[in-house]
């Protein structure tokens, strides 16, 4: 049950940010008129791009990671978008500007623009999480 739950919620998050990426898009002048894209979610560990900026989509980027024991992102930031990070399998310490957040399966972290963060696995599982980005416009 908590499974479902959880897809109900990421794709619900997905489909807003879209959303709201159309309506910003019409507002702009851009069109939004791109192609539907479904694909499937690799079972493998191997970085999976899953939305390549304006190549799949207005300009959201999305992709499934998969870090193992002791495997750790670059620290970096994302400028100016803003990002969610979807934890599907495992758990993992995400650092944000110097504060260390625990997270685990089932659970959404979102950094907003700006702020320097790193993903690191030190369990001994993988860890496995889908992140989205989308440039983020004050209104």
């Amino acid at each position: 049950m908590k499974t479902k739950l959880f897809t109900i919620i990421v794709i619900t998050l997905l489909a807003l940010q879209f959303a709201w990426a159309h309506e910003n898009s019409k507002k702009e002048g851009r069109s939004a008129d791109k192609q539907v894209l479904l694909k499937q979610l690799g079972t493998d560990n191997n970085y999976q791009p899953l939305l390549e900026g304006e190549k799949d989509s207005l300009k959201m980027e999305a992709g499934r990671v998969v870090k193992l024991r002791g495997q750790e992102g670059s620290p970096h930031s994302t400028k100016t978008y803003e990002e969610i990070l979807i934890v599907l399998k495992g758990k993992g310490l995400i650092s944000v500007e110097g504060t260390d957040y625990e997270v685990k399966a089932g659970e959404i972290l979102y950094i907003p623009p700006y702020r320097n963060h790193q993903v690191v696995n030190n369990w001994k599982k993988p860890l496995e999480y889908i992140y989205v980005a989308s440039p983020a416009i004050d209104k």
